[in-house]
């Protein structure tokens, strides 16, 4: 089979399977009881692939039906074979084919698609014909009870819009063709045309059941007309509107594709969502229940919905967006705007490239969640300040602190400390400090916020000082918006906090967190990493510096660090919209 070229498409019927090489030549497979392979009237079966002879032009287009086979070649010509019980192969007879032949009347076709008892053709004008049973008026050419007629072995013209008010002699004038088509889709006993526009039709048929065409109430009973009443009473009453022509599906539109199961239906839209109607108890609609739909309802697929690799479906602005996590660097104190943006570049550029080459499809922005720079004395007030809300307000324990701190100083740090030392008597937290605080606190928040309303996930990589904001963040974003929660992440350096959730890494050689774990009586998370390199010491002299004590990848610190980043992310769902 390989020789004669590569598959270009496939089919798929009960127990047969059929494939179209890009020679234009036709191979199937499988069960032979009704002549469905063309290949012999007594071969039952073949588990090898064979060519299906089908006239002297290429062939285009294929489709299987439940135990037939229809195909069109280059000439807009129709070939049949297989289950004919019900003329379902437009041939002028209700004889089963073992070999393809051609059906008359059949030009300039252009695709073709058959199901268990009907088979429907569509020309290059997009008007649509149909042939076989049409017990339910499933070929949508109109049905007419008196007419005691429930086959055809021909193509017949597909319509639409036929109303009547319970006579049975229609002029012809009044069968509107079914227009405009570009593609039709053949299931167990019902049909659907797409459009040019992108609506659906569907033949009444168990279709009209599936999708409430036409429907009445009696009795408290919603039923399909067409084929409920057809079942009931042997004739569709004068009540039905449309009697066996095509319906216009009227609570979708937009329609790229359609996939037709036998009382399944599933339709993929232009913007990428996916829709699904129809029987539904084993819960194959993936509409999380097993309750029947009359209409299409949009599936929710998870985490990438109904958009490609990378990207997921916003309901609002029904786009697909890429999938989107923002990294923010929080810095620590005495940092100018300008020496925070370093710290955040630095992270950018020994995280960018790997999240670039490992989710190329997803994006990922990196920000600075500014910590405001005022003065050495305003800044560690409020460190302080932060420190007294950790240990719950209690005033004492914080002064101890400060002042304990203050007359340890014999380090280069120290000698800031004994100038804050000589202009203070008392330590005490004014209320500016905390407006202050609050106000940055806020502004943080108000960033975090903005970026979960654009359904993005957050990470926060905070340094020194830093994670005391992150922190307070942190637990007030996963209080105000728990669906959030599991959606907002954190890694602490060189952390002065004095609890978390979230992972840290701070040297015990670090001079300044150190400092302040000696005067606080515990109140600061332990040290958890021996930070100290091989060799010469590069590192700043208090050990603390986010980029030279931290950050360099010569330090057990980089790759700690490193581990809490990538897991973060391997192991990390997206935002409940992105799922």
């Amino acid at each position: 089979m390989t020789e004669q070229g590569g598959i270009t498409s496939v089919a798929a019927g009960s127990n047969h399977s059929v494939a179209l090489d890009n020679n234009g030549k036709v191979w199937t497979a499988g069960r032979n009881n009704r002549g469905q392979l063309g290949i012999s009237a007594i071969l039952p079966y073949s588990t090898l692939f064979s060519d299906a002879p089908a006239g002297e032009a290429p062939i285009k287009s294929i489709a299987a039906g439940y135990d037939s086979v229809l195909v069109v070649n280059s000439l807009g010509e129709v070939w049949a074979l297989g289950d004919n019980t019900y003329g379902q192969l437009g041939l002028g007879d209700a004889v089963d084919r073992f070999y393809f032949d051609k059906a008359p009347y059949a030009e300039n076709i252009k695709s073709a698609a058959i199901g268990y008892k009907s088979g429907y053709i569509l020309n290059a004008d997009g008007n649509l014909f149909a042939s076989g049973y049409n017990g339910v008026g499933e070929l949508g050419i109109g049905f007419f009870p008196s007419q005691n007629e429930d086959r055809y072995s021909q193509f017949l013209l597909a319509i639409k819009d036929l109303h009547w008010g319970g006579g049975v002699n229609i002029p012809v004038e009044e069968l509107v063709p079914l227009a405009h088509i570009k593609a039709i889709f053949a299931s167990y006993d019902y049909a659907l045309a797409l459009d040019t526009s992108g609506d659906l039709w569907v033949a009444p048929g168990m279709g009209g059941t599936l999708l409430s065409v036409d429907i009445e109430a009696l009795n408290n009973y919603v039923t399909a007309c067409g084929y409920i009443w057809k079942a009931v009473i042997g004739y569709v009453p004068s009540f039905c509107d449309n009697k066996g022509a095509f319906s216009k599906v009227q609570n979708i539109s937009n329609i790229k594709s359609v996939a037709a199961g036998d009382y399944t239906i599933l339709a993929l839209k232009e913007d990428g969502s996916l829709w699904a109607a129809g029987q539904n108890q084993y819960g194959q609609l993936g509409l999380g229940d097993n309750d029947f739909r009359y209409s299409f309802e949009m599936v929710g697929l998870p985490r990438l919905s109904n958009c490609q690799d990378g990207y997921y479906y916003d309901e609002e602005s029904e786009e697909c967006k890429a999938l989107s996590t923002v990294i923010y660097f929080v810095n620590g104190v005495w940092n100018t705007e300008d020496g925070a943006q370093e710290g955040k570049k630095a992270l950018e550029s020994v995280y960018g490239q790997y999240l670039a080459d490992r989710y190329s499809l997803e994006k990922f922005e990196f920000k600075l969640s500014y910590n405001y720079h005022q003065s050495e004395w305003e800044d560690l007030k409020e460190v302080f300040w932060q420190k007294m809300k950790e240990a719950q307000y209690d005033d004492d324990f914080i002064y101890n602190q400060f002042v304990s701190l203050l007359r340890g100083a014999v380090n280069p740090i120290d000698k800031i400390l004994l100038i804050i030392r000589d202009c203070i008597n008392v330590f005490a937290i004014d209320a500016d400090t905390e407006a202050f605080e609050q106000n940055n606190l806020n502004e943080m928040i108000s960033d975090y916020l903005n970026d979960i309303a654009e359904d993005k996930r957050l990470i926060l990589i905070a340094h020194s000082q830093g994670n005391l904001y992150a922190n307070q963040s942190v637990r007030i974003l996963r209080e105000q918006t728990p669906n959030w929660a599991q959606y907002i992440k954190m890694i602490g350096v060189a952390s002065p906090s004095a609890v978390t959730n979230d992972p840290y890494i701070t040297a015990c050689d670090d001079y300044i967190i150190g400092k302040l774990r000696d005067h606080s009586h515990s109140n600061v998370l332990d040290c958890n990493i021996d930070n100290k390199p091989n060799g010469v010491d590069f590192r700043d002299w208090a050990n603390h510096e986010l980029i030279r004590s931290y950050l360099d990848k010569r330090l057990l610190s980089k790759g700690l660090i490193d581990y809490e980043f990538y897991d973060v992310l391997d192991r990390w769902e997206h935002s409940p919209n992105q799922r």
